[in-house]
């Protein structure tokens, strides 16, 4: 199975695990997504959907999530729940098949679960303002890439001169993917 597979089952799963969650929507979903790839890649040494992530102003985005968000809703695997919340407007999505989780280790499992567990009953904005306390979103400029290695900073080892030398990274990185 390549890695799309296992990113649409990992979608499945974190719905259907969060579906009595009152505050479960697309937002959360991205965090959650964001927080099992990151700690996946801190704990286990490979993130879990093989998605890359972008810095936007609500935090970290799936940078493939609306594709194969669409590919589940295409196939009838997916729905999307649209109701009120407050003042806002939630799109929930709803795992409509059952994911494989013959696709995933038990320690990958057990760290969706956990996750899930420690972020229930926090709203979108709670989700949102902890990934913000991430230092690879601290250090990413609006819309650039965060990678997975800065889940290894710690808050308190960075300073200025770390973030403009991460920048000035970031830069070199995209002159040679540009370049290739």
């Amino acid at each position: 199975m390549n890695e799309e597979c296992r990113y649409r089952e990992l979608i499945k799963y974190v719905a259907a695990q969060s579906i009595n969650d009152p505050f479960f929507g697309r937002t959360k979903l991205n965090k959650i997504l964001f927080f099992c790839d990151f700690l996946a890649y801190r704990d286990l040494g490979k993130s879990i959907s093989g998605d890359t992530y972008v810095k936007q102003p609500y935090g970290p985005v799936p940078t493939h999530i609306e594709k194969v968000f669409k590919q589940l809703i295409d196939t009838r695997e997916m729905a999307v729940s649209v109701g009120v919340l407050g003042a806002y407007v939630q799109n929930k999505p709803v795992a409509l098949k059952t994911a494989d989780l013959g696709l995933f280790t038990p320690q990958e499992i057990s760290l969706i679960d956990h996750i899930i567990v420690n972020l229930w009953n926090s709203t979108a904005k709670d989700v949102s303002d902890l990934s913000h306390e991430f230092v690879g979103w601290s250090l990413a400029g609006m819309g650039e890439v965060i990678p997975y290695e800065t889940v290894l900073l710690k808050e308190s080892e960075v300073t200025p001169e770390d973030i403009e030398y991460g920048k000035t990274l970031l830069q070199e990185l995209d002159l040679k993917v540009v370049a290739v």
